[in-house]
């Protein structure tokens, strides 16, 4: 079974002095890979609409012919 490691909540943010370093490692951590999220959906979007465009170009140069 799990036991918590810690007296109380304030004693697991401060992590023995350590919690000053650790956080914002984490926070660090979890903005970059936010970050490479929104820019992979991003691109997926942009590449989705030129794509489309082109598509749309193509269908519409074979009509006129």
């Amino acid at each position: 079974m799990l036991e918590f490691q810690f007296d109380s909540v304030l004693a697991f943010f401060e992590m023995e002095s350590h919690g000053r370093y650790v956080w914002p490692v984490y926070l660090l951590g979890l903005i970059t890979l936010g970050g490479l999220v929104w820019y992979a959906t991003r691109q997926h979007s942009i590449s989705t609409n030129r794509i489309r465009r082109a598509v749309e170009r193509e269908g519409q140069d074979e009509s006129k012919a």
